[in-house]
């Protein structure tokens, strides 16, 4: 587990380099890069190396587009 930490930590400050994903965010909700670290691992947890290369690829080449909510909230 504490490789795919190296690697996600890695690619995850990649990637908020290149899109320019906040490392704080304004509204005091955790930043884009927070979620992708506790999220990251969690995902790869049972993954083998090249299923791991395969989803940093993907990551690496994928804006992630953060929006308000479309959709109406149920009360």
């Amino acid at each position: 587990m504490e490789e795919i930490l190296k690697e996600v930590q890695e690619v995850v400050d990649e990637i908020c380099e290149k899109y320019g994903y906040e490392s704080e965010d304004k509204e005091g909700n955790d930043s884009l890069r927070t979620v992708l670290l506790k999220l990251f691992p969690v995902m790869l947890k049972n993954a083998n190396q090249e299923d791991r290369k395969l989803f940093y690829q993907m990551v690496r080449h994928t804006p992630i587009i953060v929006t308000q909510n479309f959709t109406k909230e149920r009360s």
